[in-house]
């Protein structure tokens, strides 16, 4: 699945309502009781943050707290808190994305870089109450305000203090600092290329040297720090 199909699954797509029960402070405790139970199960849980593995582990406490809601509070443990109605393991998912790369204002990012692991939940909603929760409304939590998404007829937005751009000929999502991303224009958007001896080209030009800049950049498709 392309990026672009994914943030249409995402913004457009028919929605399947999933309920998920929430994870309780007596949850929260028994977990606890039971990572407690020696050393090497809590050291497992603290270096590990992949339910599926560590329950395959321990069998025994996933059975404990029963194999419908083990998944729910591993996520919800690692996270420190439960989500009232969606899955914890996909705020789990973004919140780790957003710290391992530097994410806090470019959520295009994130979701290219966890698309595989967040993909089944692109088409779903959840209700709280008489509320209704999509996965933009999850998506905007996570980033504490609402962000502009990429989609196949927009290939270039602003999200705080850069401009994330949809390269189409690989498939990713470049970063950019605000200045070299005004520079682009919607419809040149559309037309920047990656290639492997100069990076991210548009025409005959590098991205990377917009502004006067020597071109210096440590990720081809990251140049908020682009000297």
């Amino acid at each position: 699945m392309k990026y672009t199909e994914l943030t249409h699954e995402i913004l457009k797509g028919e929605k399947k309502l999933q309920v998920v029960e929430p994870v309780t402070q007596e949850d929260f405790d028994f977990f606890n009781e039971l990572l407690s139970i020696d050393d090497s199960t809590k050291n497992d849980f603290d270096c590990g943050d992949n339910a599926n593995g560590f329950f395959k582990a321990y069998p025994d406490i996933k059975k404990a707290i029963g194999a419908e809601r083990a998944a729910n509070v591993f996520y919800a443990r690692k996270l420190g808190y439960s989500c009232e109605c969606i899955p914890n393991k996909l705020m789990f998912l973004l919140m780790s994305a957003i710290k391992e790369y530097n994410g806090t204002n470019t959520p295009n990012l994130i979701l290219e870089r966890v698309g595989t692991s967040i993909r089944q939940y692109a088409n779903v909603e959840w209700k709280n109450g008489e509320s209704i929760f999509t996965f933009k409304d999850v998506l905007d939590n996570a980033f504490g305000r609402s962000v502009n998404i990429i989609t196949e007829y927009n290939s270039i937005v602003t999200n705080g203090d850069f401009t994330e751009l949809y390269v189409e000929n690989v498939d990713r999502v470049a970063v950019l600092s605000k200045d070299i991303g005004s520079l682009i224009s919607y419809d040149d958007a559309r037309n920047v290329r990656f290639d492997v001896d100069n990076g991210l080209m548009l025409g005959e030009y590098p991205l990377r040297c917009f502004k006067g800049r020597l071109g210096i950049t440590m990720d081809e498709f990251d140049l908020r720090e682009c000297i």
